[in-house]
């Protein structure tokens, strides 16, 4: 993996090398590889022009969740080793303790999806994705809502990161895109932030993504079928919640019927999961008291629709997921 880090306010040439050489240090100690500094510059990002995927040379399994699964633990290996670095300049990087902290898509060669997010300034953040076994060539480019180039990872590899210190509050877009690899790829995209940054450790993230990955198969074998959402969205969403806080997420989902299906890493022992529509209406939801609630939907039309999962009670902040699957019709 490459790390590339934006400038940081008021830093001049002498602690910017400083830094530069400090990232190298680090990159060799974790075993990440390449760092580059990334120059101010002032580029606007030019959507690049879809390629035609390649044929496969590789037999596909029928199971996304197997792919889905492999890219959640390269992410976070990834995004537990810069935790590790033992020193100041990346102490205390974790997850955020309340909101969206992790998502998952699935690309197709060529393809990108952004990610909408508020950034705070005074605040560091590390952006870390990677791929499925199948993946190769893995982007992350961060812009302004004008579409300047404020920080980027293009180099070639199969995970991509980039440090990055907003100069000012406001909105910012993270863009994952799959450069190369086996016609489509699971990805999945991590931020981590300091201060305040939290972080399971590797077992309990290992146990939650396995754990997610039986039960989305298990939705598939009693349907006879099923994938993630193949529309450009985001396909999975996962953040940290504390009891009686909600995460939330709004997606446009194809006509047809869907399932949402949840996960969580333990500490939940009570979660009430809604869909609601354009109009705000519930139109269905799982309040049965469990810690996995999930529940199917026809979606006559498709549309806006977003989720909304409360944590009736949990025993500490837990990290928790919910998935978008789409079904045999």
């Amino acid at each position: 993996m490459k790390i590339f880090f934006h400038s940081y306010n008021g830093a001049n040439r002498f602690y910017k090398n400083i830094l530069a050489a400090y990232f190298v240090i680090a990159a060799l100690t974790i075993g990440v590889g390449r760092v580059q500094a990334q120059s101010a510059g002032g580029e606007t990002y030019q959507e690049p022009k879809p390629k035609p995927a390649p044929a496969s040379s590789t037999p596909v399994s029928t199971h996304e969740a197997d792919y889905m699964n492999q890219a959640l633990q390269r992410v976070f290996r990834k995004a537990e080793a810069v935790t590790k670095v033992k020193d100041k300049l990346l102490a205390g990087y974790g997850f955020d303790q309340e909101g969206e902290c992790l998502w998952g898509a699935f690309l197709k060669v060529g393809q990108q999806i952004t990610l909408d997010t508020t950034l705070e300034a005074g605040r560091s953040y590390f952006f870390v994705g990677a791929g499925d076994d199948f993946v190769t060539n893995l982007d992350i480019i961060i812009t302004d809502t004008s579409g300047h180039i404020l920080g980027q990872d293009t180099e070639a590899g199969k995970e991509a990161g980039v440090l990055f210190k907003p100069k000012y509050n406001g909105g910012y877009k993270v863009l994952l895109r799959l450069k190369a690899g086996d016609r489509f790829g699971l990805c999945a995209l991590a931020c981590l932030k300091r201060p305040g940054g939290w972080l399971l450790n590797h077992a309990e993230f290992t146990q939650t993504a396995n754990v997610f990955k039986t039960g989305v198969q298990s939705w598939w074998k009693s349907f006879k079928g099923g994938s993630f959402l193949h529309n450009g969205q985001w396909c999975l969403v996962m953040g940290v919640v504390q009891q009686g806080r909600t995460l939330t997420w709004s997606h446009t989902i194809p006509p047809g019927r869907l399932a949402l299906t949840t996960v969580q890493d333990g500490r939940a022992r009570d979660l009430d999961l809604y869909l609601v529509n354009a109009n705000d209406e519930v139109v269905t939801s799982d309040t049965t008291g469990g810690s996995t609630p999930g529940f199917t939907y026809n979606s006559p039309g498709g549309g806006a629709y977003t989720w909304e999962i409360k944590a009736v009670s949990t025993t500490g902040p837990s990290l928790v997921g919910v998935a978008l699957l789409e079904l045999p019709r």
